[in-house]
């Protein structure tokens, strides 16, 4: 291989790592308050409190244990530098599922390809998970269905291994490649098996390896947050919309441009996706992978989070930039950069963000700035080791860190889930005994509508702190 092949192989690779990395790092720290979740997992394992997010109660409340793992693993050879340690994992995951777009498209041409990994780091939601799963998530994947593509079975099964540790729903990935192995050797039965069984053996290591620890140290191999996300369902806290609707709603969101979801990005991402499944592009499984897992969860009814719908946002941005390098070699011009244009434009980052990071489109970096000054107030007015029971728990319990944390979904909770699913959603208010209690103004509903609502805290607490949107109250001394 000439060197001057060398340095482009390594330019694929390193120019949309780059990229990532750069824009991570212009919007950190994580733009969701449960990014901080993670950090608060990987600083007591840094710091050996174990796997816990209370030190003393082992509850696995991490969606995506192998992200934990990692988070925690950068942050300790970075000397505590947890935020580094996010946008290191999310770069490198952004990074690499968008050089495995290219390298799965090139087939195409490199017009295709080129639009296809600039689509991929130009996904909906994308910078907005910084430090959640969903980066690296998407880049295990892609890596899964290159290495199949060129028959690097067992690599190929690792690769899905890992990303169904990095979130469960990545065991569909297993089934597509699977199939892929499968209708790929058809007529030859005996070529199919040895491939097959190795890809899974391999596939099965890491996931077996974590199962048996889970069940050891928590008694499940689920994720905690599994069943206290059904219990939210089952309690008639997502049930305003369907997962689909929310969504549609999602977009309508993010875009701000009123009917651009449909024609600018839901329409001609469709039909590229379509035109690549029946093409039988070499990025089919992904594509594949993707619309399953959105048809899984739209059936199971699951609450609305953003970072579950980032793998259809993904497969649907490859398909804009799949129907507009078909145009292309249709013979058009005009078209082709229409369709790409209007979807890039309110995706893609303005390019004067170079120059200052209020020109990204996505959050800033005073989206939970609140949360920060909260937390900052209670550690300069009360003890280390108090109790503060609260919804969103992920930025206060990073910052809080010597405190306990009392989550009133019940996402890190052992025993909330079951109370949530039995619609008992002040649970935590006579069984933890918190010292505190966040609420906001007004009480949003679930949990927070329900405990002011009970004649104990209405007795028991007392309001000690109040800003615009938010209002902390003390427990009586007796």
């Amino acid at each position: 291989m000439s060197a001057e092949s060398q340095l482009r192989r390594h330019a694929v690779w390193a120019v949309p790592v780059a990229i990532a990395l750069y824009l991570a790092w212009l919007k950190q720290p994580g733009q969701y308050d449960d990014a901080f979740i993670y950090l608060r997992y990987a600083r007591n394992l840094v710091e050996g409190n174990g796997w816990a997010f209370n030190p003393g109660e082992a509850v696995n409340g991490t969606t995506g244990p192998l992200n934990t793992i990692c988070t925690a693993l950068l942050a300790g050879v970075t000397g505590g530098r947890y935020f580094l340690a996010q946008i290191v994992l999310f770069g490198a995951g952004a990074g690499s599922a968008a050089a495995c777009v290219w390298l799965l498209l090139r087939r195409h041409g490199a017009l295709t390809a080129t639009l296809g990994a600039t689509a991929a780091l130009c996904t909906p939601f994308l910078y907005w998970l910084v430090g959640m799963e969903t980066a690296p998530l998407c880049g295990l994947a892609a890596g899964a269905v290159l290495a199949s593509h060129h028959e690097r079975y067992r690599l190929a099964g690792l690769l899905a291994g890992l990303a169904t540790l990095m979130r469960g729903d990545a065991i569909l990935l297993c089934v597509v490649l699977a199939v892929g192995v499968t209708w790929r050797h058809r007529t030859t039965p005996r070529a199919m098996l040895r491939p097959l069984l190795g890809a899974t053996l391999v596939a099965a290591l890491p996931i077996t390896a974590w199962a048996i620890y889970a069940w050891l140290q928590f008694g499940s191999p689920l994720p905690n947050t599994v069943a206290a996300k059904f219990a939210q369902t089952s309690a008639g806290l997502a049930n305003e919309k369907t997962f689909l609707e929310w969504g549609l709603a999602n977009l309508e969101q993010f875009f701000s441009i009123r009917g651009f979801p449909a024609a600018g990005f839901l329409i001609p991402g469709t039909l590229g996706v379509g035109i690549a499944i029946v093409r039988r592009s070499p990025i089919t499984p992904l594509l594949a992978w993707a619309l399953l897992q959105l048809a899984a969860y739209a059936v199971l009814g699951l609450p609305n989070y953003h970072w579950y719908y980032v793998p259809t946002w993904l497969a649907l941005s490859i398909g804009v930039a799949v129907l507009a390098g078909t145009l292309w070699s249709a013979g058009g011009r005009v078209m082709p950069l229409v369709v790409f244009a209007t979807f890039l434009y309110p995706t893609a980052p303005d390019p004067r963000f170079i120059t200052s990071p209020s020109y990204l489109h996505y959050r800033s970096h005073s989206y939970h700035q609140h949360y920060f000054d909260e937390a900052a107030w209670m550690r300069d007015h009360y003890p280390q080791g108090s109790s503060l029971a609260c919804t969103e728990i992920g930025i206060l319990g990073f910052e809080l860190h010597d405190w306990v944390i009392i989550d009133m979904l019940g996402l890190v909770m052992a025993d909330g889930p079951e109370a949530v699913a039995r619609g008992e959603l002040a649970w935590w208010l006579d069984k933890r005994k918190p010292d505190y209690v966040l609420l906001h103004v007004p009480p949003w509903p679930g949990p927070e509508l329900a405990v002011v609502r009970e004649r104990d805290f209405q007795n028991g607490y007392v309001p000690v702190h109040q800003s615009p949107d938010r209002i902390l109250f003390r427990r009586k001394e007796k």
